[in-house]
């Protein structure tokens, strides 16, 4: 049995059951190549339990995206599952987490993360995630059976279990669909057609308008600049805003700007911003200090990547229909930069 490289906890791995277990005839197909599904695919794997993930994009790790925080509950799970050496090579250092006030008072010093890792057994940290997400689908042993460039079309129902269609014609048969397809989730759209067809339309009242936003962001990669600590966390709390500065890895930081929207829109009302919206909300804080002596000026003009988008929260009350289910994203959406 796989021991954790933490000692502090004893900890159960799930490796050795895929030695143990007969192979099942039971097929999961899982519609995206996310975090969530991916971390699924682990897991059935290594239960013998046959799968298939079939993912939009081209590429499982496309280099977009800041980081990642993960948890000491998440690094546990993953450490059950053989990854947790491999996650920490590439986990940003932790530091002092500080919060600020607009005028630049500090409110709270606390070192969170190691607090977290000396409570808990596991750590807590920072990492890309582009290469947890490579991490992740290295430690699939059946790298056949991620596809990529599948987009999921529609599910269809039959006797003998479910099929899967794609916009390229091509189908899968299994005996569930787990949609771990984000925030915009395919899958779960298609349920809630399904449950229309079987007669169920008036339960979708709710679940059709519950995607909201109130909030938006601009999150970010940047060159390092002078005076930020490597590992150190800062964020900054104002009227209408929230900034967090967090470590990176090669002479690189993340960065998120949320700010509040005028007003909170419901879907299909969201609005999607362009470069030129960007823009605007990032000068209405370029001044603005988010570490001492930083200005967000610094920080935005030595960029590499950003993004402006808004930042949907919704938790839908039906999660499963017949032989459909959604995880993560999909069918709860929260925003935790607020």
């Amino acid at each position: 049995m796989e021991k954790s490289i933490f000692n502090r906890f004893s900890t159960f791995s799930i490796i050795e059951m895929a030695e143990e277990l007969p192979r099942s005839h039971f097929r999961v197909i899982i519609v995206g190549g996310s975090v969530t599904g991916l971390t699924l695919a682990n897991a059935l794997s290594r239960k013998n339990i046959d799968f298939l993930v079939l993912e939009t994009r081209d590429v499982i790790s496309p280099c977009l995206g800041a980081a990642i925080c993960l948890m000491s509950h998440g690094t546990r799970t993953l450490d059950q599952m053989g990854m947790l050496k491999d996650i920490t090579q590439l986990m940003i250092p932790n530091g002092i987490f500080y919060t600020w006030q607009e005028n630049g008072r500090l409110l709270s010093k606390c070192d969170t993360l190691n607090i977290l890792e000396d409570r808990h057994g596991h750590p807590a940290g920072w990492i890309n995630r582009a290469q947890l997400l490579q991490i992740l689908l290295n430690h699939i042993y059946e790298k056949e059976k991620v596809l990529l460039r599948k987009r999921f079309v529609k599910a269809e129902h039959c006797p003998e279990g479910i099929i899967a269609h794609c916009s390229d014609s091509s189908s899968f048969k299994g005996d569930i669909i787990i949609g771990a397809d984000g925030v915009h989730s395919s899958v779960r759209q298609n349920m809630w057609q399904h449950m229309k067809d079987d007669g169920l339309e008036e339960r979708l009242n709710t679940d059709e308008t519950a995607m909201t936003a109130e909030y938006s962001c601009v999150y970010g990669v940047s060159k390092a600049v002078a005076g930020i600590e490597n590992g150190v966390v800062h964020r900054t709390m104002g009227r209408g805003f929230t900034f967090v500065l967090t470590p990176g890895t090669k002479n690189h930081f993340y960065w998120y700007l949320t700010a509040k929207m005028d007003k909170k829109y419901r879907i299909p009302h969201i609005p999607r911003y362009n470069k030129s919206e960007l823009e605007a909300l990032i000068s209405r804080y370029m001044e603005q200090e988010v570490a001492p002596n930083i200005r967000l000026k610094s920080i935005y003009d030595n960029t590499t990547y950003c993004h402006y988008a808004p930042l949907e929260e919704a938790i839908y009350e039906h999660w499963t229909w017949r032989q459909v289910a959604c995880l993560g994203d999909s069918i709860h959406k929260a925003s935790t930069r607020i």
